[in-house]
């Protein structure tokens, strides 16, 4: 599970950067003006929240 969580900060940053590009030849403006960095802030906040709920505690496994 650690190998895994220790991708999705990576992957998070790519697909952010890859829709962020994408939006920018859909609408027509420079890839680097606005797209691709805007893109990467969010693929950063997607990663955080991925990470967040990979390792939140279980509450099922609280012993009574």
């Amino acid at each position: 599970m650690r190998l895994i969580a220790g991708y999705i900060p990576f992957a998070a940053l790519c697909l952010g950067a890859f829709l962020g590009g994408l939006i920018a030849v859909i609408i027509g403006i420079p890839q680097w003006t606005l797209a691709i960095p805007g893109g990467l802030i969010g693929g950063y906040f997607l990663s955080r929240l991925l990470l967040r709920r990979t390792y939140a505690p279980d509450d099922s496994s609280e012993a009574n």
